[in-house]
């Protein structure tokens, strides 16, 4: 059973995850992957993410990080063998590969975030679930449409559509499954303790970033922090580039959004609902 891991963030995507998980790296009570911003283990296993291609992903990071070092600077051999482990394709994405990647600062409260996981279905909660059972998980929940806009662009922005239109992306079933909170967080309750689950609604992150981060500190048992880097300021955004969406591609993901709406207020409460924006 692993038990190195502390904190796992789950999703959504485009919902403030790269800005809590930048602010919470800067903790010095905190140790996340920093090389890797995302570990997609669990998807790759369970939702059909590429496994050659994280694992490229991830090979170059370190193969970088490995030859930066010099005589003066040079990496000692138990550091090199760690991050050389790290790319084994012999063990990557295996529980083997995933504890390796955590077994080092045994003092810290180890944690990542990867908003895929959020969509991973039942045969991929319950793997986590028998990892790590006393994981505590943070969701972040933004406004269904919005959020769903915000991916999109993120895709067209990137250009890695493999000549797919928006329309068609936006029917894609990993697209439809990270914006699902009806069908995913009931996943998530039925396998923890909803002690465990800790929601965040995204508008909190933009009214009261300093309180989000207060209340995530309380929540993971970490002490107080005042030097956190980008409290205020956004992270990961999307709109840097001038994207047109169809009008019924946006009339689409508002028809795909509607039933969210009527979930997370019987769920959570209007007031819960009234700050997800």
């Amino acid at each position: 059973m692993l038990r190195v891991i502390d904190f796992l963030g789950i999703g959504a995507q485009k919902s403030g995850t790269t800005w809590l998980m930048k602010n919470l790296r800067s903790h010095p009570g905190v140790w996340t992957p920093r090389l890797i911003k995302e570990l997609h283990y669990f998807d790759v296993l369970y939702l059909g993410y590429g496994r050659k291609s994280q694992l490229n992903r991830i090979r170059r990071k370190m193969e970088t990080l490995i030859n930066k070092s010099d005589w003066d600077n040079a990496l000692s051999d138990e550091k090199l063998a760690y991050f050389r482990r790290i790319y084994d394709p012999d063990i990557a994405f295996t529980d083997e590969w995933y504890e390796h990647i955590f077994s080092k600062k045994k003092n810290s409260v180890k944690g990542e975030f990867t908003p895929a996981y959020c969509a991973i279905g039942g045969r991929g909660v319950a793997h986590v679930r028998r990892l790590m059972p006393d994981v505590k998980l943070i969701y972040m929940v933004r406004d269904p449409y919005e959020r769903a806009m915000s991916s999109l662009r993120m895709i067209l922005e990137r250009g890695n559509v493999r000549k797919r239109t928006p329309a068609e992306l936006v029917e894609q079933p990993v697209f439809v499954k990270k914006g699902d909170y009806a069908a995913n967080i009931p996943v998530w309750e039925e396998a923890f303790d909803p002690a465990q689950i800790f929601y965040i609604p995204f508008g909190r992150v933009k009214s009261d970033p300093n309180a989000v981060l207060r209340d995530v500190e309380t929540y993971l048992g970490l002490e107080h922090y005042d030097k956190y880097p980008v409290v205020t300021k956004k992270v990961n955004a999307t709109g840097k580039k001038k994207i047109t969406i169809p009008p019924e591609v946006n009339e689409r993901l508002r028809l795909m959004a509607e039933p969210q709406y009527s979930y997370l207020a019987d769920r959570f409460g209007e007031a819960f609902l009234g700050s997800i924006r």
